[in-house]
């Protein structure tokens, strides 16, 4: 699996290089503010759409599911390269919504990918996965000092760099071939169809529903933590430098968690560990809430292993074993959207809005409820997928 770590390490590093300093980046080539926030909306957007297109569009035009990956990964350079030489709003517009559509279905295929082949190397998925953590943590520092020395426009280069180096592990995953055989392409079928089929399959499947429900409340619920921990660190007194390390304190409490999620998971079980990255992830925004010192702002980082490490890790394997094989492409892209992409676009209108309103304490105290909320409702996930799975399906076989 050293081909999979690598390639986790370099998208996430291509994620690091960008996202903290894109919205500066955009700052200082005289955007509004209003310009800025339209610009962020492309990633939500696109992460409702493009995953879902991806798998479809695989599988309507019959190319490899195999070969989707790394031909993402090199059409992607081309917007980004575009986005070097491309300085006012519309334009910026275009480019940076592709670069999005292009970049969202990376991540749930990636996973996809990476647990099929898990399923016969061994390994655990955690191990895995935190590869791409301590990408991201290694993007983020060095764009930090070099960005200081040359200017903003080295986070694009290195996400550029970054992007290069994943495309060509992956078309090395190609080479190196698939685990499993493709699943057929669904006869005549148009590309919308085909896309909205995946979120069907999670509505035909009980158990899935209330993940995707808890999903989308949990990641919600993350959203004003997301967006203005930066701003309420700095109420706090907290200084520019300490607000980089409490991010990069986050992270690397995630590649902790991860490095022994197997061992996690055989003792409380994926359910167990989704259920606590919800309760965590209320605990944590109240904690955002009451803080009046940045030292307890900063101690809380730690649950950041759980509210997004752990979230994740028991998601993508709850997906993993409530989709049959030849369905769980399809399941980890409806998971990006529903989670990724529902919650983003919904933040742009509600979480904004009630920021201007009732300011960051408030709307933090409403956090921690939606994710207590979360944790409520993942106790209608079966603790034991498998058997949930095999249930349902006799279930259909009778009907």
């Amino acid at each position: 699996m050293t081909a999979h770590k690598v390639l986790y390490f370099f998208f996430f590093g291509a994620i690091g290089c960008l996202y903290p300093y894109v919205n500066l980046y955009f700052k200082r080539l005289g955007l509004s503010g209003a310009e800025i926030g339209v610009l962020a909306t492309m990633q939500p957007i696109a992460n409702m759409v493009g995953p879902l297109l991806a798998v479809a569009a695989a599988n309507r035009f019959a190319l490899v599911r195999r070969s989707t990956l790394p031909l993402l990964l090199t059409a992607q350079l081309v917007p980004f390269s575009l986005l070097l030489g491309v300085k006012t709003f519309w334009p910026l517009l275009l480019v940076y919504f592709l670069a999005m559509l292009l970049q969202s279905p990376i991540a749930p295929l990636l996973d996809d990918d990476t647990l099929r082949r898990l399923e016969q190397a061994g390994s655990d998925y955690g191990r895995v996965r935190l590869w791409g953590s301590v990408g991201y943590i290694v993007a983020v520092g060095a764009i930090g000092v070099l960005s200081e020395r040359v200017g903003l426009t080295v986070s694009l280069a290195g996400q550029l760099l970054a992007t290069a180096c994943g495309a060509a592990v992956a078309w090395r995953l190609v080479q190196a071939g698939s685990p499993s055989p493709d699943a057929p392409a669904p006869a005549r079928r148009s590309v919308l169809l085909s896309a909205l089929s995946s979120l069907a399959d999670v509505w035909q499947q009980p158990s899935a529903r209330w993940l995707f429900l808890a999903g989308f409340l949990v990641r919600f619920a993350s959203i004003p933590g997301s967006n203005f921990y930066s701003i309420h660190a700095d109420d706090l007194g907290m200084p520019e430098s300490l607000i980089g390390a409490s991010w990069v304190i986050g992270v690397s409490c995630e590649v902790a968690l991860m490095a022994v999620s197997a061992a996690v998971i055989r003792r409380i079980g994926a359910r167990g560990l989704l259920l606590l990255g919800a309760v965590a992830g209320s605990v944590r925004w109240a904690i955002y809430a009451a803080a009046s010192s940045a030292g307890l702002l900063l101690a809380s980082q730690a649950l950041h292993a759980f509210t997004f490490g752990g979230f994740h890790i028991a998601s993508v394997t709850l997906i993993h074993a409530l989709f049959p094989p030849e369905r769980r492409t399809q399941g980890q892209s409806a998971w990006t959207v529903v989670t990724a992409g529902m919650p983003g676009i919904a933040a742009s209108y509600v979480v904004g809005s009630l920021y201007d309103l009732i300011g960051l304490r408030p709307l933090f105290w409403i956090s921690a409820l939606i994710s207590l909320a979360g944790a409520f409702v993942a106790l209608r996930v079966p603790a034991d997928p498998g058997r949930a799975k095999a249930f349902s399906l006799r279930r259909r076989e009778v009907a």
